[in-house]
């Protein structure tokens, strides 16, 4: 796989042939530090959706043990539920778009990993030749 800078010894190996540019280098450390970002990005809102299933449970239980004849409290943790409810909604949503963005990073890489790998072995085959 790629270090940090984006190379492998055959993408490496290649740019000092001349038969790659660093550009490819260059979108892979991209790639790599997108994931790194996107992987922040995941932990903090899976510490926010812990705060927020928390919150939930909590208000959950007022509701359940405030009586329907108090209306005006059981209505306020009623939208208080709701909000919470929209803004874990909100949470996971974007906890997949992060997931989907590194799956997508990911493969981006491999792609260029195999792609990699062919122009090696075609360099290798005019080397020996």
């Amino acid at each position: 796989m790629f270090d940090k800078f984006g190379y492998n010894k055959k993408l490496e190996e290649l740019v000092k042939a001349k038969k790659a540019d660093e550009s490819i280098a260059a979108i892979v450390k991209e790639n790599l530090k997108k994931i790194d970002e996107s992987k922040k990005n995941i932990k903090q809102l899976e510490k926010q959706i812990k705060v927020l299933n928390e919150q939930l449970e909590e208000k959950n239980e007022i509701k359940m043990n405030t009586s329907i004849l108090n209306f005006k409290y059981y209505a306020q943790i009623s939208l208080e539920l709701r909000k919470l409810y929209k803004e874990l909604k909100q949470k996971n949503s974007e906890l997949n778009i992060y997931n989907e963005e590194i799956e997508s990073f990911k493969l981006q890489n491999k792609e260029i990993e195999k792609e990699i790998e062919n122009e090696f072995k075609i360099y290798q085959e005019n080397e020996i030749c």
